[in-house]
C-alpha cells in the first residue's frame, strides 16, 4: 500500500514539475510585452461629434498593430486650424498610451516621418473625415482606411534606445457614417453624407468576393499552453496507473 502511495506522489510531482516553467515561462513574456507596446481609445472631440459617442471596434494582432475600426458614426464638420486640423472636416480622435519606459517617438504616414517628445505617458492625434473622402472609397466599394507607423524610444542620457515598434490602423466604413455640416452657419445641420448618398456613391456592379479566412487577432495570454500541459498530465497518470498495475 505505501509502495503504492509513493508510486502515485512521484506521478503528481513529475506532471507538476513539467507544467509550472511553462506557465511562468508564459506570464513573464506576456508583463514585458504588455509594458513594450501601447494601447489606444477612441479620443473625438465634442465639437466633432453630431450626436452620441464613439465606440470603435478595436483588436491587437500577435505584433502588438492596433485597429481600430468604426463601424457607425454621426459626426459634424469643423473649420480648419494653424495647428493640428489643416482641413475643413470631421476629425475623429485617438489617444495612444505609450510604452512604460518611452520618452520620445518617430511616427511614419504615407512615407513622412516626425518626431515628438512623450508627456504624461500618452500621445493624442486625429484622422479627416470628409464626404469627399467617404465618396471616393465608397465607389471602390471599401473603407477610408489610415495607417500610421510608430516607433517607440527611451532616452538613455546620450543616446536613444528603440523599445519596439507597431502600427495603428484607423478603418472607417462609410456605410454607418453620417456627416453634417458644422460650419456654414445657414447651412448648418446639413447632411453631407449618410446611407442615402453611400447607396449612390456604391459601384454599379460589385463584383463577389471569396471571404477571407480571418485569423484570431486576441493578443496571446498563455492559455494555449493548458492543453499541452493537461495532456502530460493524462500520460504521466496513465504511467502511474500501469506501474501501480503491474506492482
Amino acid at each position: 500500500m505505501k509502495k503504492n502511495i509513493l508510486t502515485i506522489a512521484l506521478v503528481l510531482l513529475l506532471a507538476l514539475a513539467v507544467i509550472m516553467p511553462v506557465f511562468a515561462s508564459d506570464d513573464g513574456a506576456q508583463d514585458e510585452n504588455t509594458t513594450n507596446y501601447a494601447t489606444a481609445v477612441d479620443n473625438t472631440k465634442e465639437d466633432c461629434l453630431k450626436s452620441g459617442s464613439l465606440a470603435p471596434t478595436i483588436s491587437v494582432d500577435e505584433n502588438h498593430n492596433i485597429t481600430m475600426t468604426y463601424k457607425a458614426a454621426s459626426l459634424k464638420t469643423v473649420a480648419k486650424n494653424d495647428s493640428d486640423r489643416p482641413i475643413d472636416a470631421a476629425w475623429i480622435g485617438y489617444k495612444l498610451t505609450t510604452p512604460k519606459d518611452a520618452t520620445k517617438y518617430k511616427v511614419t504616414y504615407k512615407g513622412e516621418t516626425t518626431e515628438g517628445t512623450i508627456t504624461s505617458s500618452t500621445v493624442e492625434d486625429f484622422v479627416a473625415v470628409t464626404a469627399e473622402k467617404l465618396a471616393e472609397v465608397t465607389k471602390t466599394n471599401s473603407n477610408l482606411v489610415y495607417t500610421i507607423e510608430y516607433e517607440w524610444f527611451k532616452n538613455d542620457s546620450s543616446t536613444d534606445e528603440a523599445i519596439s515598434k507597431q502600427t495603428l490602423k484607423i478603418v472607417i466604413e462609410p456605410q454607418g457614417i453620417e456627416l453634417y455640416d458644422g460650419i456654414t452657419e445657414e447651412n448648418a445641420g446639413t447632411v453631407l453624407w449618410n446611407e442615402e448618398t453611400y447607396k449612390e456613391n456604391l459601384p454599379e456592379e460589385v463584383p463577389e468576393q471569396t471571404p477571407a479566412a480571418t485569423k484570431d487577432s486576441t493578443p496571446k495570454t498563455g492559455n494555449e499552453n493548458y492543453l499541452p500541459a493537461l495532456g502530460i498530465i493524462a500520460i504521466l497518470t496513465i504511467t502511474g496507473i500501469v506501474i501501480l498495475k503491474r506492482n
